[in-house]
């Protein structure tokens, strides 16, 4: 399996997919800031030996999401392999639009990804939660939940650890649109095609430059849904 097959196949899996201070003991759920998670481990079972796989790996490691999030506005970003590639996608909750931004090997495209409320129609999402299971991560008490994910004939499990301190709309598991969740992702485990990832929160603030949501879309191809899924996805 050459190098570009791997990191193809990591996309693939991560667009099936995703201690600063704040108060721990806060009253009310937190609804504006900035999550930063991060992969911090890719593992391929069976291929330790393999040098263009380790290779994959590492370049893997380190890649984040990051979610900006107030009332009004969200944004989902994910940057791998060092800005490779980069997906954007923004969420306005006054007018239910959704629009994606992908930068990827010198390609920009812009997708209209459809009304907020009405994007994730054709996805199947079934939650088993156990509040029995629980961690600490960046302070905060998160329980465990398995999501599994149905769409596009693609079954996707994901152990997540959620808090219900913060609060957001849209979802940073990449194919799903709207949070189908109590509150915030702070681990996420996922396994397909050969590859496990495990990403998890590094960072938090509570106050970002809003800024971020004014997306310049010059030089960006606009595309349609359909040849977008044509082309396999291409991380959205």
């Amino acid at each position: 399996m050459n190098q570009l097959t791997i990191l193809f196949k990591v996309i693939l899996l991560v667009s099936a997919g995703f201690y600063f201070a704040h108060s721990t003991h806060a009253q009310s759920p937190v609804t504006k800031g900035q999550l930063v998670l991060e992969i911090i481990e890719v593992d391929m079972p069976g291929m330790a030996d393999n040098p263009e796989a380790a290779m994959s790996m590492e370049m893997l490691k380190g890649s984040t999401t990051t979610h900006y999030f107030t009332s009004e506005k969200e944004l989902v970003v994910i940057n791998m392999m060092g800005g490779m590639m980069v997906n954007r996608t923004l969420t306005d909750l006054k007018t239910n639009r959704v629009v994606a931004y992908m930068d990827m090997a010198g390609q920009k495209i812009k997708v209209e990804m459809g009304d907020f409320e009405e994007v994730d129609e054709d996805v199947d999402i079934q939650t088993v939660v156990d509040k029995s299971d629980t961690r600490k991560i960046l302070g905060y008490d998160c329980y465990k939940v398995v999501m599994t994910i149905h769409n596009q004939g693609m079954t996707m499990d994901i152990v997540t650890y959620v808090t219900e301190k913060l609060k957001m709309a849209s979802s940073v598991v990449q194919g799903v649109q709207k949070n189908p969740l109590p509150g915030a992702i702070l681990y996420m485990s996922v396994e397909g095609g050969g590859i496990k990832m495990i990403t998890e929160a590094v960072e938090f603030n509570t106050s970002f430059d809003e800024s971020v949501f004014e997306i310049d879309d010059k030089g960006y191809r606009e595309m349609d849904m359909e040849t977008l899924q044509r082309m396999g996805g291409m991380g959205f």
